[in-house]
C-alpha cells in the first residue's frame, strides 16, 4: 500500500467500525471521511518527525559525531589545537 491509498483505506476502516458499532450499512459517511482525513494528518505529522531523524543531514552528522566522541574513536580538540596541527606548529 502506498501513501496515496492510505486515506481511502482508513476511510473504509472507519466506515466499517461505524457500521459494526451502529449496525448500519451503505455508502461511506462524511463522518468516516472526516475521521480518516484527521487520522492521516496525525500519521503524516508523526512520519515527518520520525523521518527527520534520518533525513536531516545536520542532525545525522551531529549524531555520528556524538557517537564517535562517546566511544573514544575521535578525540575532542579545541579549534586552536586543530589550527596549530594543520600549520605544523603543534
Amino acid at each position: 500500500m502506498n501513501t496515496e491509498d492510505l486515506p481511502e483505506a482508513v476511510k473504509s476502516l472507519f466506515h466499517l467500525i461505524d457500521g459494526v458499532d451502529a449496525g448500519t450499512s451503505g455508502p461511506v459517511s462524511c463522518a468516516a471521511a472526516a475521521q480518516a482525513a484527521a487520522w492521516c494528518e496525525y500519521l503524516a505529522a508523526h512520519a515527518r518527525r520520525l523521518y527527520a531523524a534520518v533525513t536531516d543531514a545536520a542532525r545525522v552528522a551531529a549524531a555520528l559525531l556524538a557517537t564517535r566522541l562517546s566511544h573514544g574513536r575521535l578525540r575532542a580538540r579545541s579549534p586552536r589545537a586543530r589550527c596549530t596541527a594543520r600549520s605544523g606548529r603543534g
